[in-house]
């Protein structure tokens, strides 16, 4: 995992630092910091498109120059060369780029890596995606807005179109990057009317994981074992996460009856009850782990 970037200048001047890193600790920032900072003094000037790639202990290291700058992208040993490399590239050309259209125009040294730090963002922060399905009613909605620190509505109203959410804000306020890396989260709220449900099929092959969620009575999770199903034959391999939600309503089912008929592990939850949020964002957060490792 990419656990950090730094633009530097020829001096060991820190320009730009972003960190990904797994486990927040100032000792750590610092320690890294101070040794990217002297290294990059060692670091000789490479020419046109050369980019190196070292390993010292547990820390993978890709530098390139670029205009009097040096770039460094550091991981852990597990980390793909390839990709690596291939991220520094990108930020390399971008940086050259940008540099001579921001510069050129007056802008302040300050304001251009403030700048840049959003362009590193977009090329280094992986994307997951997340389809949240299930039949109307079941509590869907409920659960985005819980995910997303909302206050979840008193009664039900249909979602009448997918709803594309951005939960990567809430997921570093309450999960911290540091169980989650360089990961950008995106849901997909399905509406679960009739009339969309053709519409499922084409999303969820776009996806790398999917929560199915049930209101836990025996007659809707009896149908969505056949949306499981289905599912499974439209996206053999993605990861399914089971929410057998209203869980404080009488005619529920308990989750290990629910897992029963599901065939998967079924997660009880009840999305109107604000306290189920850290344990939806656990869960989710360890898919995600799954997913980026």
């Amino acid at each position: 995992m990419i656990v950090a970037i730094y633009i530097l200048d020829k001096e060991g001047n820190i320009k730009l630092e972003k960190t990904y890193m797994i486990n927040k600790q100032t000792s750590k920032f610092s320690a890294l910091r101070n040794f990217i900072s002297a290294l990059s003094i060692l670091i000789p000037e490479l020419e046109g498109e050369d980019i190196e790639t070292t390993t010292i202990k547990d820390l993978k290291l890709s530098y390139t120059s670029a205009n009097n700058h040096i770039i460094i992208i550091c991981a852990d040993k597990f980390e793909d060369k390839y990709n690596m490399e291939r991220k520094l590239k990108e930020i390399k050309e971008r940086f050259i780029e940008a540099k001579k259209q921001l510069l050129e125009k007056g802008v302040q040294e300050k304001q251009f890596f403030k700048h840049f730090t959003n362009i590193v963002d977009d090329i280094i922060v992986t994307p997951v995606k997340i389809s949240l399905v299930g039949y109307g009613g079941v509590g869907k909605t409920t659960i985005l807005k819980l995910i997303r620190g909302e206050t979840p509505p008193k009664e039900y109203k249909p979602t009448l179109s997918p709803n594309i959410t951005t939960i990567e804000d809430v997921l570093e306020g309450q999960l911290e990057v540091a169980k989650l890396g360089n990961v950008r989260v995106v849901v997909w709220d399905f509406a679960g009317q009739e009339q969309f449900r053709a519409l499922w099929n084409l999303w969820i092959r776009g996806s790398d994981i999917v929560i199915l969620v049930t209101d836990s009575t025996r007659k809707n999770v009896e149908e969505s074992k056949i949306l499981l199903d289905l599912i499974r034959e439209w996206a053999p391999h993605i990861k399914v996460i089971a929410f057998a939600n209203k869980q404080d309503l009488p005619e529920a089912m308990k989750p290990e009856e629910v897992s029963e008929i599901l065939g998967i592990k079924a997660h009880g939850t009840i999305a109107i009850d604000p306290s189920y949020r850290e344990k939806i964002l656990a869960i989710l957060g360890e898919a995600i782990a799954e997913i980026v490792k």
